[in-house]
């Protein structure tokens, strides 16, 4: 396959990819249609959407795609979307079957976990009892009620979401992910993430957070 019909052929698959995953993450959000389908076609889309950034074959197609564009005296535009694709997965393709294995399984807690919070009933007490609101509308409150009781009920509101995701999965999830970076010889998920795809060290990250709070 020439580079050009590569580059095409790879635009193209990730335009429909991406796109049915974010019209199934629309409709789960919306609640559109029936929830448990929905949810169910969220996390198969989003799992194609990673098994498609994850794929190392995908990127060393593209790594030779764009060493034949660059000998061949490609025009800009098309080495440019080039080189942009081969940033973009070098910061997703998992080279193992064990991590890209590890990988369904946290898409699949994240999933149970937003189906958990989704589900969730979620409000405050007030005077005449439990009135329903959402995070939003609470955080509001916690800002602006003049009413001290008020503004308690709505934090404590707030802070019911901590325990229920603790409750559904969250330290597992936790557990998941990092257990992830260390295939990678991370310490933590957040550490492998920022360096793969803001290519920053933890310490180059804090350094900059330092420098903005002085």
């Amino acid at each position: 396959m020439s580079w050009n019909t590569w580059l095409h052929s790879l635009n193209r698959e990730y335009e429909a990819v991406h796109t049915a995953k974010e019209d199934a993450f629309w409709a789960s959000m919306m609640g559109i249609g029936d929830a448990p389908v929905a949810r169910a076609l969220r996390q198969e889309t989003e799992l194609v959407w990673h098994r498609f950034l994850q794929d190392p074959d995908r990127l060393a197609g593209t790594e030779q795609a764009l060493a034949e564009a660059e000998a061949a005296g490609a025009a800009e535009e098309p080495l440019q979307s080039l080189r942009g694709w081969v940033t973009t997965l070098r910061a997703h393709a998992l080279a193992s079957a064990e991590a890209r294995e590890l990988s369904e399984q946290i898409v699949a807690a994240e999933a149970d976990l937003a189906a958990a919070r989704g589900a969730m009933k979620l409000g405050y007490e007030g005077p005449d009892g439990f009135v329903e609101s959402n995070s939003i509308a609470l955080a509001v409150m916690v800002k602006n009620e003049s009413d001290e009781a008020l503004r308690k009920a709505a934090w404590e509101g707030l802070r019911s979401i901590e325990d229920h995701v603790l409750a559904n999965g969250f330290i597992e999830l936790v557990k998941q992910r990092n257990a992830l970076a260390r295939l990678h010889g991370f310490d933590s998920y957040y550490a492998w993430k920022v360096e793969r795809t803001e290519q920053l060290t933890i310490d180059q990250i804090f350094g900059l957070l330092d420098d903005l709070e002085e």
